[in-house]
């Protein structure tokens, strides 16, 4: 399985990742991806799988 790059979700959420631990590499902290759109925010979290 490819894993993709945080650019590549960056482009799909359209919105920048927070994450827990700023110093962290992006495959090793769980990141947030908030958006919204007229009636709802989503947020999607991502966490390592190792």
């Amino acid at each position: 399985m490819e894993i993709p790059e945080e650019a590549d979700l960056i482009s799909v959420f359209e919105s920048l990742p927070g994450g827990q631990d700023e110093t962290e590499n992006f495959y090793y902290d769980t990141s947030s991806f908030i958006f919204e759109n007229k009636n709802e925010v989503m947020e999607v979290r991502l966490s390592p799988f190792l």
